[in-house]
C-alpha cells in the first residue's frame, strides 16, 4: 500500500482491527500490509453492516479536511459526539411527533382500539464494555406481541436463546440468570441462529407493514439498550441497516393514549410520560399467574421475569386506564387477567395444574440451574455417579445383617457380672506434695539465712500502728521517749 494513500474507512477500520487484536495478544510485525493480508480482517469488513461501514466512510472524510478537530476524553471527535448527540435528540423528536400523529389521526376517525401496536422485551445474560463508551447485552430470551385496545394481545412471538459466554463473564452470567430469570446459556432447545430469529421476526410484523416500513417495535426505557443491542444483532444477521427494526419508547405510547381516553370521556388533566414510567415500573400485575412461558411456569419464582408475561403485563397497564374511558369493555383474559374462582369445580382443576408443577419440577438434565447451596443437580450427578465395577464391589463388601430374637434373650439365664476394674490412685501433682506454710507467716525466701518462722520477730519500727505513718512506706522512724503523734483531723484516730 502506498505511503501516501488517503484514508478510507477500510484503513481505519484495519487500524482499530489491529489495535483490538494486539490487546489480545497478537503481533503485527508487518505493520498495517500485514493486517491487510489477514484474512479474518477481510472478512469481518465484508460481513459489516451498512451503517458500520458508513461511520468509517464518515470519519475518513473529517481525516480528509483536516482532521476531526477537538477530542475527547477518550479519544473521540467532538464534532461526532455532537452529531451523534443530536441524532438522538433528532429521533426523540420524530418518535414524539409520529406516536401523536398515529393517535390523534386515530381518534378523528374514531378507530383507536383497532390500532395495533408492537410490544418488545429482551432478557439478558450479561453486558459487555464497547470502544465506543456503549454496552452491549448478551440476549437470552425475548418476546414480540401484537397489543390493541379492543382485542388485546392477539398473537406473541417468544424465543429461548443459546449462547456460549465468554471467559470472564461467566460469573456475572451466573449472577443475573439466577437473580432474575434463571435461564441456562447452553440450554439445548434454544435458539442461536440470528438470522433465523430475525427472519422470524420480520414474518410476524409482516401484517402491519406500510410500504416498506415495518412498524414500530415499542419497549420501556428500563430495558431499552437491551432491546436495541438485541436488535443491532438481528440486522447484522440478514445485512441490513439498523434502521429496519425501530424501536420507540412505551412509555410515549402510553401517555397519548391515556391522554386520548381522557379527552374521550371530557378530563381536562394530562398524563405525563413520567406519570407512564411509574406505572410501567410498579407493574401491578406482576404477580399474575398463567401469564409466562412453558418454561418459566416450572421455575417458582421466576413468572415476573419471563419476557412473555411482561408483554402481556404491559398491555394489561394500559388497558386498565384506557379501556373504560374509550368505551370498550373489559374482558378478563384479553383486557384483564383471568379470574380465580374458588368454587368445587375449579378448585379441582386448580389442584391437578398444581400437581402437574410439582411432578414437572425436574425440566431436563441439561438445565444447570442451581440449588441453595451453589452445586448444580449436573455436577453432584457427575460427582456422585459410581461405575459398574465400582458398584459391584460395593454389594460384595456388603456386612452380614444380624437378628437379634428378643424372646429368646428373654428366657436366658442372666449372664454374670463383670468385675469392676480397680480403681486407680493418680498421684498428686509434684507441687502439691511439699507442705504448705502456716498461713499469716512469712515464706522462707524472705528469711535472710536459715532463720526459723517462730524465731523472727516484729517491732514497731518496721509495722507502726495506723494513722502514724508519714508518707509511703515504713514511715518516719522516732526515738522510743518520743511522744506519738495524734492522726490529723479527718484522718480518724491513732489505734495504739
Amino acid at each position: 500500500m502506498p505511503k501516501k494513500t488517503k484514508p478510507n474507512g477500510f484503513l481505519l477500520f484495519m487500524m482499530d482491527y489491529r489495535k483490538r487484536e494486539e490487546r489480545k495478544g497478537r503481533s503485527f510485525r508487518g505493520g498495517i500490509q500485514e493486517v491487510q493480508n489477514d484474512p479474518q480482517c477481510n472478512q469481518e469488513w465484508q460481513s459489516m453492516s451498512v451503517d458500520k461501514k458508513a461511520e468509517y466512510n464518515r470519519r475518513a472524510k473529517d481525516c480528509k479536511k483536516g482532521g476531526a478537530g477537538k477530542k475527547t476524553g477518550t479519544g473521540e471527535s467532538m464534532d461526532a459526539v455532537e452529531r451523534e448527540k443530536m441524532r438522538k435528540v433528532e429521533f426523540a423528536q420524530n418518535m414524539n411527533d409520529e406516536i401523536e400523529s398515529i393517535v390523534a389521526m386515530a381518534m378523528e376517525f374514531g378507530n383507536l382500539p383497532l390500532i395495533k401496536f408492537n410490544f418488545i422485551h429482551s432478557n439478558w445474560f450479561h453486558t459487555r464494555s464497547l470502544e465506543n463508551n456503549e454496552f452491549d447485552y448478551i440476549p437470552a430470551e425475548f418476546a414480540v406481541s401484537e397489543f390493541s385496545l379492543k382485542d388485546g394481545v392477539t398473537k406473541i412471538y417468544h424465543q429461548i436463546l443459546k449462547t456460549e459466554i465468554r471467559c470472564g463473564y461467566t460469573r456475572e452470567a451466573m449472577e443475573t440468570s439466577q437473580e432474575t430469570h434463571q435461564l441456562p446459556w447452553n440450554l439445548q432447545c434454544g435458539e442461536d441462529r440470528f438470522e433465523v430469529m430475525a427472519e422470524n421476526l420480520k414474518e410476524f410484523l409482516k401484517p402491519g407493514m406500510d410500504g416498506n416500513k415495518y412498524p414500530a417495535l415499542y419497549t420501556s426505557r428500563q430495558i431499552s439498550p437491551a432491546v436495541k443491542a438485541l436488535i443491532k444483532r438481528l440486522t447484522h444477521s440478514l445485512n441490513v441497516p439498523n434502521e429496519t427494526f425501530i424501536v420507540y419508547e412505551l412509555e410515549v405510547l402510553f401517555k397519548y393514549l391515556r391522554n386520548a381516553a381522557m379527552q374521550k370521556a371530557g378530563v381536562v388533566d394530562s398524563f405525563h410520560t413520567v406519570m407512564a414510567e411509574y406505572e410501567l415500573i410498579k407493574d401491578a400485575f406482576s404477580f399474575t399467574p398463567g401469564l409466562d412461558c412453558d418454561f418459566h411456569k416450572n421455575l417458582d419464582g421466576t413468572s415476573q421475569f419471563c419476557s412473555m408475561s411482561i408483554v402481556k403485563r404491559w398491555a394489561f397497564t394500559i388497558c386498565d386506564y384506557c379501556c373504560e374511558n374509550l368505551g370498550v369493555e373489559m374482558l378478563h383474559g384479553v383486557h384483564l387477567p383471568l379470574k380465580i374462582h374458588s368454587d368445587q369445580s375449579n378448585m379441582s382443576d386448580t389442584m391437578s395444574v398444581l400437581s402437574e408443577k410439582i411432578n414437572v419440577m425436574q425440566i431436563q438434565d441439561t438445565i444447570g440451574i442451581k440449588s441453595m447451596t451453589g452445586v448444580s443437580k449436573e455436577y453432584r450427578t457427575r460427582v456422585s455417579e459410581r461405575t459398574d465395577a465400582e458398584e459391584q464391589k460395593r454389594r460384595n463388601d456388603k456386612r452380614t445383617v444380624t437378628v437379634v430374637k428378643y424372646g429368646d434373650l428373654a428366657n436366658s439365664p442372666p449372664a454374670e457380672p463383670e468385675p469392676e476394674p480397680a480403681p486407680v490412685t493418680v498421684p498428686p501433682p509434684k507441687e502439691y506434695q511439699i507442705p504448705l506454710r502456716r498461713p499469716h507467716s512469712i515464706s522462707h525466701a524472705h528469711i535472710a539465712g536459715k532463720q526459723k518462722e517462730d524465731e523472727h520477730t516484729y517491732n514497731e519500727s518496721e509495722f507502726p500502728s495506723l494513722g502514724v505513718s508519714v508518707g509511703r512506706g515504713n514511715g518516719a522512724r522516732r526515738k522510743d521517749n518520743e511522744p506519738r503523734p495524734g492522726a490529723g483531723r479527718g484522718r480518724g484516730i491513732a489505734l495504739s
